[in-house]
């Protein structure tokens, strides 16, 4: 993304929920890090006190809105799984699925929301996003 390596100046306040994200103030000096899929940035606070962590990139000038829901990423699992029900997001950081459609699992999370990514060219639009974790079966053998 042509956000890394840049610094820039928050514009969005952000507390941080756990000791992976990074706390920070409208007007605090970041410098953008690594870049993930979903909306997140980890990055260096080089400004006041200093700090490392992940933090949304609507803190950023030019940013989208934030997603309702969407925690910060972390390493995804292996394997391919079958959606158990039909899914209709209900935010744009979400995945409409279909039941019996494949996705890849990219990173749970322990609020019970699961980052996939469309494996299945069943469905039309989004290739990933947030599904509920009750969606997903196991893998298949």
């Amino acid at each position: 993304s042509g956000l890394v390596g840049g610094t820039y100046t928050v514009v969005r306040d952000h507390q941080a929920t756990d000791e992976s994200q990074l706390s920070l103030r409208s007007g605090d000096l970041v410098m953008v890090q690594r870049v993930a899929t979903h909306g997140w940035v980890y990055g260096r606070r080089t400004s006041g006190r200093d700090g490392v962590g992940w933090f949304p990139t609507f803190c950023l000038p030019e940013a989208t809105p934030p997603p309702l829901q969407t925690p910060p990423p972390m390493a995804p699992p292996a394997g391919a799984t079958r959606v158990a029900r039909d899914y209709e997001a209900s935010d744009p950081a979400q995945l409409s699925v279909k039941s019996g459609e494949l996705v890849y699992v990219r990173q749970r999370d322990e609020s019970g929301w699961t980052f996939v990514q469309r494996v299945s060219p069943l469905g039309q639009g989004l290739r990933e996003g947030w599904v509920p974790e009750w969606l997903l079966h196991e893998k298949d053998p």
